[in-house]
């Protein structure tokens, strides 16, 4: 499994970087479960300079067949992942294509989604909490970084 050694300068610095994204992805509605151009992901890619949005089938993106393939076993042809262009878009982000995958994973299905969904009535709102804590855990950052991350999205947060 790939690594990247950070800093705890760097980690905080990707975590802001990061979150910074999602709430502008999240202002501008531009969230959607199961479309990858405009999941957490797809829009961290967007925000380093990869324009998803224009592909025509969401199914064309390569930085998620990519992660499929690595991390859930799926199969995929040569002819339909470009392996550069999947990397190109992973390396892009700051994270390891691993890392990306549990960003994915959260947001799409994360452990806390119902809990925090009671909170908020946003499924929006709590799939980013969920992200939240991946992010926390990937990042190393501590409790008060968390929660001050998490204050972002939760206007209503009751």
């Amino acid at each position: 499994m790939e690594t990247i050694i950070r800093t705890p300068e760097q980690e905080k610095e990707l975590f802001d970087r990061t979150i910074e994204v999602l709430v502008r992805a999240y202002l501008d509605s531009a969230l959607k479960s199961g479309d990858c151009t405009a999941c957490a992901v797809g829009n961290i890619i967007i925000a380093n300079g990869h324009d998803l949005r224009k592909l025509k089938n969401s199914l064309d993106t390569h930085w998620l067949r990519y992660i499929e393939m690595l991390h859930r076993g799926a199969y995929c042809s040569a002819d339909e992942l470009d392996y550069e262009l999947a990397i190109e878009q992973i390396n892009s982000t700051g994270y390891t294509s691993y890392e990306l995958h549990l960003i994915e994973r959260a947001f799409e299905r994360g452990d806390n989604l119902m809990l925090y969904y009671k909170e908020t009535s946003d499924e929006n709102v709590s799939r980013l909490l969920c992200v939240v804590d991946t992010l926390s855990e990937i990042l190393h950052q501590d409790l008060t970084v968390t929660s001050s991350a998490k204050k972002l999205f939760c206007k209503t947060l009751k």
